[in-house]
């Protein structure tokens, strides 16, 4: 099948299934912003094992900051698919704590 270019005022559809452009099939998985000055946050326990199916909004990961704990929700449907923050590990505020591959990818 050979492909022809479509003309200038036209604009290219996606195609049947796929995600629209804008769309990024990974999506990072952020903290809420702490404001805590005596110490770092740590990710204390990863509630998820890698691999597993999550839903938008289910509790994966628990973060403890000055003897407070905090839960992370998954801010999509899909797939953990990688940890960036490792168990009892401190991490930067604005870091990406892990990514979620979306479901249809």
């Amino acid at each position: 099948m050979r492909l022809l270019p479509h003309p200038p005022h036209h604009k290219q559809q996606p195609q049947k299934g796929s995600a629209p452009p804008t769309m990024n099939k990974h999506v990072g998985i952020f903290p809420p912003k702490l404001d805590l000055p005596r110490s770092k946050p740590t990710v204390n326990l990863w509630l998820v094992p890698l691999g597993a199916r999550v839903l938008a909004g289910e509790r994966i990961v628990e973060i403890l900051a000055d003897e407070l704990t905090f839960d992370v929700s998954a801010p999509t449907e899909g797939r953990l698919v990688e940890k960036c923050i490792e168990e009892e590990s401190e991490y930067e505020a604005g870091a990406c704590l892990g990514l979620i591959l979306r479901d249809g990818f």
